[in-house]
Parts: structure tokens; sequence; C-alpha cells
């Protein structure tokens, strides 16, 4: 895992190139959020540097080529023999893996093995998929995280997020995850793209009036609800009202929604847009799906009238409505005289749009893709000097015999000795002793002794703490700021134990070299 950094006041932020790979059901046939979450997160990912790798099943109507498209390269695994899913019932969404779990698991092991490269995590994005085949997958990847929403079955896993908005969401996931493993609950952490939160800083107050109409139902939108929304907007005999229609790149019935558009005045089509978020701030109304699209609606406060076009979202739909998030009506059985009925409610109901406006954003504030990033991909490091209060629990790290035998002196020291050396080591104008925080937890200290324009360098972790890849990034982020308070170093060195091999790895991956036996680094 290779660093580089940037440095805001007592703040690193590391960019680390890491590899991350995404295992995701690329179907169009339970709509397109799953891919789209993943390639919002991925992109993300990206800009701070990290590798990128799809793999998804070949399954008709996939969305691979699409992915691809977006510039992230994709392994594709065979869609499975007609006839083959007919015995697969390990949970209620086993049909759409297309081929037994142990089988998928074997594939995907296989590319993962074939990536030739360390992975830092694999992220699950698959109804299908559980504990059974996360265990199988763990000893190829540092980490897994999982993106749920059903809370219907277990996981092996050490991150899980649903940003769906539930009741008792804290409890949704109990006996589902390991007692270790961190979850991310609720719409706080929706993963929309910068685009929306942007949007959202220069968005016009909203008074509730109704002008201009969008309707979007995913990138498929099946059973044609579109049609059906365009249907109940000409009932309404209001020509004066402007209709953007977003028609998503695999919907089948492009051509019957652009006929339909045709016939109506002030209707404007747009296919397979990227500006998705220009469109919903220039909105006063949308109409829509209850999936993932509802939380960019909330975020720029657009009041919504909404359908759960497949199973998985009418739980989360009913859910909006009942909190007074929107408008649902239903499945898709519900009429286009149903949404007329709805749509005239709204017209007629400025301050109920305004209500649905407020709770929306309140709810969802765009930040939510950054907080998952932050807190779990690429950390924010703080860097400070070392105060005497950190004298008892820098020596408990020290006595350890996990750090302790990696020392040149491994024997253990008493604590008044070592109080004494770190009250000296404090105030020693050659001696430089920072301590690294990630979420304000301790990581590890890094000290410098300075001789001249030279400095040697040690390090060790919290014991908590090693074999998570934090010693590289605490290391690359202490050289950062020893070189911005102490510029006259331009030169560092760290001598390691042969058997040391976790810490010369370290060492080699923040950029030093190898100089006779003793590692140094040039600024």
């Amino acid at each position: 895992m290779k660093t580089d950094r940037y440095m805001a006041g007592g703040h690193v932020r590391l960019v680390i190139n890491m590899n991350v790979v995404f295992r995701t059901d690329a179907s169009t046939q339970i709509g397109t959020g799953h891919v789209m979450r993943c390639l919002t997160l991925a992109d993300e990912l990206r800009t701070h540097g990290a590798g990128i790798t799809f793999i998804c099943r070949e399954h008709s109507g996939n969305l691979c080529s699409y992915v691809e498209e977006k510039g992230f390269s994709v392994c594709r695994l065979s869609s499975a023999a007609p006839g083959s899913n007919s015995v697969l019932s390990w949970n209620s969404h086993a049909q759409w893996l297309g081929v037994s779990l142990e089988q998928d698991a074997e594939e995907t092991a296989s590319i993962l093995k074939q990536l030739n490269h360390e992975i830092n995590w694999l992220v699950v994005d698959h109804y299908a998929l559980e504990r059974n085949w996360e265990k199988r997958l763990r000893p190829l990847v540092q980490k897994i995280m999982v993106i749920d929403d059903l809370a219907d079955r277990p996981h092996d896993c050490d991150v899980l997020l649903d940003q769906n908005l539930h009741e008792k969401m804290g409890d949704r996931y109990i006996d589902l995850v390991p007692e270790t493993c961190r979850t991310f609950l609720g719409p706080r952490y929706a993963l929309l793209r910068p685009e929306f939160f942007c949007a959202r800083q220069r968005l016009r107050k909203r008074d509730g009036t109704i002008q201009r109409i969008l309707v979007f139902f995913g990138g498929s939108d099946v059973t044609n609800e579109t049609s059906k929304a365009l249907r109940a907007i000409q009932k309404l005999q209001q020509p004066d009202i402007a209709v953007d229609v977003v028609i998503g790149p695999t919907n089948p019935h492009q051509s019957e929604v652009r006929r339909l558009s045709r016939t109506m005045k002030n209707v404007t089509c747009h296919f397979n847009v990227n500006n998705m978020a220009e469109l919903m701030a220039k909105a006063d109304l949308a109409i829509g799906a209850g999936g993932a699209t509802s939380w960019e609606r909330c975020c720029l406060g657009l009041p919504s009238l909404f359908l759960s076009i497949a199973e998985n979202q009418t739980l989360g739909a009913r859910t909006l409505g009942e909190h007074g998030i929107g408008l649902y009506l239903g499945g898709t059985r519900v009429s286009s005289q149903d949404i007329m009925t709805g749509l005239t409610t709204l017209i007629n109901s400025p301050e109920l749009c305004r209500h649905f406006s407020r709770a929306g954003m309140k709810i969802v504030d765009g930040v939510g893709l950054k907080r998952i990033v932050n807190k779990i991909i690429c950390p924010v490091v703080h860097i400070r000097e070392a105060v005497i209060d950190d004298s008892k629990e820098i020596y408990a790290w020290r006595n350890s015999p996990v750090v302790r035998r990696f020392f040149f002196d491994s024997s253990p020291i008493s604590f008044d000795d070592h109080d004494k050396w770190f009250r000296e080591a404090v105030d020693n104008h050659n001696r430089v002793l920072f301590i690294g925080e990630i979420n304000k937890r301790k990581i590890g200290v890094v000290r410098y002794d300075i001789n001249k324009g030279q400095a040697t360098v040690s390090i060790f972790l919290d014991p908590g703490k090693i074999g998570q890849s934090y010693g590289a990034i605490l290391l690359h982020a202490s050289d950062c700021m020893l070189r911005r308070l102490r510029p006259e170093v331009l030169r560092l060195k760290a001598k390691i134990l042969q058997q040391n091999e976790a810490s010369r790895k370290i060492f080699e991956t923040t950029g030093y070299a190898v100089d006779h036996c003793v590692y140094v680094r040039s600024f």
C-alpha cells in the first residue's frame, strides 16, 4: 500500500493507493441501485488514489459495459445456464445470483488470486451473498465491507453500511454481524455523488409552488412507471407546468416514453444524464421510485411523490412516507389516476410541499460519502507533539512483548525509568516525539533524534493496531509534519532488525531506501 499526502494545520490527509474490489449485482432485474451506489463509492475512492476492480456476473441485460464506460476494470463471471438456478434457495434472493453460493465464491476467489496484488477492501453489495460466502473470501482480503438494506441474513464483515431509514435502526443487525463489525446506519451515510452537495450549497429557496416536475424511475424501469406518470400529468391539463423526463440507460420502454412525450406540451426528455443534481435543483416536485434516488431528492429538498417499484423498496418507501418525507402511493399497481390525484393534492398544498422539503434536507446533508471514505477507507491522521500526559499509555505500548521483540534492547523497563526518559524527551529540542491519532484514538508514536540536518527515526504502534496498515500511514504523516516543523532536517534514517519484516515493509512503503542495512530518506 503506497501513500501520498497533503497537510493542513496539525492534520494530514492520507491519499492511500489501496486496492478495492467491488463484488456487486450488475443485473437490471432488481434495478440498478447496487451498481450505482458502488460506482459512487468507487469514484470517490479513485480520487484518493485507490485502484478499483469490479466483479460482476453477466446476467441478461447486465451493466458491465456501463461500469467499464465509467473507466473501471470489470472482471466478468459467466452467466448461469438456463434452469441452473432452480435449486438456489439459501435465502429469498438466492435466485438472483444465478449459481450456487459455493460456485460464486470459488469463481470470485479465483479472480482475486489472479489480480496478483494485495486487496485492502472487498466491498460486497449483493442481496444473495451472505456470511458463508464472505468467510470463504476473507483469507484473500484484508477487510470486508458489506452494503445492505434488508437485514435479513448474517454477514462476516468488518464494516456494514445501510443508508436507508428504518425504525429502530440500531437493532436491525444485532446477531447478524460480528461484535467487532462497525455499522454505519441511516441516511446520514447515504452515498451521494459530490455534485449533490455542491448543488445543495447554492440551492434556491423552495416556496412550495409547482412549476416544474421531474420524472425519473431509475436506470431500467421495467414496469414502465415513467409512461404511467406522464399520463397522470397529461390528465392534469396544466401545460404551463414544465416536465423533465429522465430515461435510464437500460430502460426497455424508451420508444414509448419518447412517443408519449411528443404528444405533450412543455415536456423535455433526457437520456442517461450526468447532471441529475442540476435537474433536481431546478424542479419543484419529483415523481419517482422509492430507492436510492430518494436520498438525492432529500438532499436537495425536492418534494416527491413516489412508488416502490421493487419488493426490496417497499419497506423503505413506506417508512419515508410515514416520516413525512414525501407522498408514498404504493407499489406498481398504482394507476395513472392515483398519481394524478396525488399530484393535484401537492399542487394545491404548497405548505405540505415545504414540509416535505424541510424534512428531506434534515435527514440527508449530502456528506455521507465523505463520512464513509474518511472514517473507514482514507482516514484523517492527526499528528501532534507528545505531552507528559502521554507517558503512561506509551509505556504500556513500549513494554508490550509484541512491541519489545523488535527493539535492539528487548528487555522490559520500569515505569520510573521510562517516565524519566519521556519527560526529558518532551523537553529536548533535538528530539521530537509525535503521537498519531485517527478519530481521536491514538495509534502510535514516532521518534526523531535530530543531529544537525539529519534525524534518526523509530516508530512503534499501539499493539492493538499492529497488522492493520497503520504503520505506513503514521510514518508518512509524521515525516510530513516533521518537514513542516523542522525544515532544517533534510535526511532521515532508520536502523531496523533484520527479522523485523513488518517494519522494513513500513519504511519501504513510505519511500525510504536501503543504504548499507540502514533505511534512509531525503527531502
